[in-house]
Formats: C-alpha cells, sequence, structure tokens
C-alpha cells in the first residue's frame, strides 16, 4: 500500500517555484550543503534513497572546494585591515574543517592556539543580493497555506539567514551563551576572541578534544550524561535566557578525556523568544504528553496556531506519530526517527490539510529548525531516556 500524500496543485507550483529559486542561487546551494551532518542519510536507509540525499551530497561537492592559502590570506587581510601575520604568531596553511560557508585554519596569537573560522568571500554579499528571491515564493506558499503570513515569514527567513553570514554576530551570540552556560555542570563553550572577529573572521579558543564526529568518539563516551547536558544546553536556552539556538551539530561537540564533559565549538547564530509564547507552547506539550486535548486547544489558541476545531484533530495526530517518544521513556535513534516518519508518511494527507489551517509565527520558524537539528544530534547518541519530560524540565528550569 502506497502511503505517500499526494500533493494539492498549489503545494507543487509551491515546490517547483523553489527548486527553480535554488538553482538560480550559491547560497541556497550552501543552505543544502549545511545539511549534511544534521541529515545524516547514511545512517537512515530510507532516507539514503531520497532525492534530498543526493541533493546535498551534490550541494556540498559543489560548495566545499578548499581555500587556497593566497585566498585565505587576502580574506583575513581584507577583515583586519593588516597583514594576517600582524595579528597572527602563525598560521596553518592546512585547513582543519572546510564547509560549505566557511574554513577553518589551526593559528596561535600570543603563543595561545585558536581556531579560525574564515567565512567564504563573497557570500554574504551573495546572500544580501540573493535572499530578494525568496519573495518570488510569497504568491505560490500564500496559496498552497492560505493562513500563513507569507511575507512576515520570507522577511524572518532573510534576516535569519543574514545572521548566519555574520561570523561577528555569530561570536557575540557565542559569548553570551557561554555566559550562560557557565554555572551548567559538565559544559563550557569555546572562548571567543572578539578583539580579532569580525563579520567575515571569527577567532575563538583552540580545543584539542575530539569531536562527536570523529571515529570511536562514540564507543568511549558516557552517551547518557552527554544527551542530558546537550538537552540541558538546547532546551534550558529558552529558559535560561529567552533564546533559541537553532544549529546544534555533533561536528562542534568535543568530548572531554572522561567521556562525560563538553565543550561547544560553535553555538551558532541565536534569536529571541517570545516568553508568553514559550510558556503557551509548554502548556501544549505538556496537554499532549497527558492526552488532554482540551488543555492543548487553549494553548492553540492562546499561541494563534490552530483553531479549537482544528486543535482537536491535530492532538490526537501528533500523538500518534511521536508515539513513545512523547510519552515516556523511549529509545531514541534513527530508527525511532525512521518510525517517526513511516507514522508521518501513513497519515501524510491529513498532515498536509492541517499545514494549510495552521498560522506560524515568524519566530516558529527558528524554533522548529533548532527542535529539528537538536532531535538530529541527540538521535546520534541512541540513548532512552523521557526526553520531552526532560526538555520541559530544562525549559522551565531556566525561568525559576
Amino acid at each position: 500500500m502506497d502511503d505517500t500524500p499526494s500533493l494539492p496543485p498549489a503545494l507543487r507550483t509551491l515546490i517547483e517555484t523553489g527548486r527553480n529559486l535554488v538553482g538560480r542561487s550559491r547560497v541556497a546551494q550552501v543552505g543544502i550543503a549545511r545539511l549534511d551532518g544534521v541529515v545524516v542519510a547514511e545512517h537512515r536507509p530510507a532516507l539514503s534513497r531520497t532525492p534530498v540525499a543526493a541533493a546535498i551530497k551534490r550541494a556540498r561537492a559543489e560548495t566545499c572546494t578548499p581555500l587556497s592559502r593566497s585566498e585565505v590570506e587576502g580574506a583575513l587581510r581584507s577583515e583586519w585591515g593588516e597583514q594576517p601575520d600582524r595579528v597572527l604568531d602563525s598560521l596553518d596553511p592546512e585547513p582543519i574543517a572546510v564547509g560549505p560557508h566557511a574554513q577553518v585554519h589551526r593559528a596561535e596569537i600570543d603563543g595561545r592556539p585558536v581556531a579560525v573560522k574564515l567565512l567564504r568571500p563573497g557570500l554574504a554579499a551573495a546572500a544580501r543580493s540573493e535572499l530578494s528571491l525568496l519573495d518570488l515564493l510569497g504568491m505560490p506558499a500564500r496559496m498552497a497555506f492560505p493562513a500563513l503570513d507569507t511575507g512576515a515569514l520570507i522577511r524572518e527567513m532573510r534576516e535569519r539567514a543574514l545572521d548566519e553570514f555574520d561570523l561577528e554576530h555569530e561570536g557575540e551570540a557565542q559569548r553570551r551563551v557561554a555566559r550562560a552556560l557557565a554555572g551548567v555542570e559538565g559544559v563550557d563553550v569555546a572562548k571567543v576572541q572578539l578583539e580579532h572577529t569580525t563579520p567575515g573572521v571569527l577567532v575563538a579558543d583552540f580545543v584539542e578534544h575530539p569531536l562527536l564526529t570523529d571515529p570511536g568518539v562514540l564507543d568511549h563516551a558516557d552517551l547518557e550524561a552527554i544527551a542530558r547536558t546537550l538537552m540541558r544546553v538546547y532546551a534550558g536556552a529558552l529558559g535560561e535566557f529567552g533564546a533559541v539556538l537553532a544549529n546544534a551539530r555533533a561536528s562542534d561537540v568535543a568530548v572531554h578525556p572522561d567521556g562525560k564533559a563538553i565543550t561547544l565549538l560553535h553555538t551558532g547564530a541565536s534569536r529571541p523568544v517570545n516568553r508568553v509564547r514559550l510558556e503557551a507552547a509548554v502548556g501544549a506539550v505538556q496537554a499532549l504528553r497527558m492526552d488532554e486535548p482540551e488543555t492543548f486547544g487553549l494553548a492553540m489558541k492562546a499561541m494563534g496556531l490552530l483553531s479549537a476545531a482544528d486543535a482537536a484533530g491535530a492532538h490526537e495526530l501528533v500523538r500518534y506519530v511521536l508515539g513513545d517518544l512523547l510519552t515516556g521513556r523511549a529509545v531514541l535513534d534513527d530508527r525511532a526517527l525512521e518510525a517517526i516518519g513511516d507514522r508521518a508518511a501513513e497519515r501524510g494527507d491529513e498532515l498536509l490539510r492541517l499545514a494549510a489551517r495552521t498560522m506560524l509565527k515568524p519566530e516558529d520558524l527558528w524554533v522548529g529548525r533548532a527542535i529539528g537539528q537538536t532531535v538530529s544530534l541527540l538521535a546520534r547518541l541512541g540513548v532512552e531516556e523521557d526526553w520531552v519530560a526532560l526538555a520541559l524540565g530544562d525549559v522551565q528550569r531556566g525561568w525559576r
């Protein structure tokens, strides 16, 4: 039996318009390539056979070409306004990481090792130019999702994308995260050197520990301790300082020799969230967990997401799709995510009808991405926990 939902004509038009824009945009290719490591196709057989996996692989091949030494030195000179050797004691010409939007080198400043993250030259300017193409999605998006304020959502997408191509903004956010996590046991954040950080360069202390993505690290780490710490970081940020961190990545998590403590190399850009809306969202999740449809409907009304009639159907549908991960202790791993995907596909037509009547706010896009990337990161660990209780507890702890 084929559980694939039949797409409405308006949604097919939106998808086709999006595909055309992606083909014309360097920035869109960078965005797709950055899904590598978040969408882990090699761990999920069903996903590896989809066009999404092929598109990510193709985008990485097109965008992850290493910058030459002369390009690196030229970009640093442009950002700092002086020769790099006036700032750095030394610079390793071989990158330690090559990504679609940035390249990282080891260097030394005043005898101390640092990591120098360099935005690809011209990428920020391309983003400012190409993101205007998002306006072309407005009309097909309004046809496919008439309940949405597509203009506000497109503006949000543009602003957040520009934030992510501004390393100075990222560095300042990372300093705030480091202060907020200073009292949290088992985690620290690589210290940013703001005096050498610019929109195109981020300089932070170099961290020697291996990464979660390195071979053998998961075999020797205390995965339960790391999972709880990561949840404390990404859910706790909402309560601690009212912001969402949307770029959780295994390649940014360094594991200490004890196998429990971690250092975050990069925390990514952050976005403030509305406290009142966040409290309503917490109430909605609690109502889902406790199987209280009326309370869930009131929370949806408070958030302005769904009508009372739609909320009743959404309550049952979401509980079915999320299954044990919502209601109690469960293993969060690739198989669990595959099962959620299968249940979502089974009820795909209902999900599409519900999406067409959902009234998202601009900030919901960032929160949704944060949840998705955090779940993907935690799924690498394969730990059994009461995940929803853990997340809600971490959010609420910051309010006290």
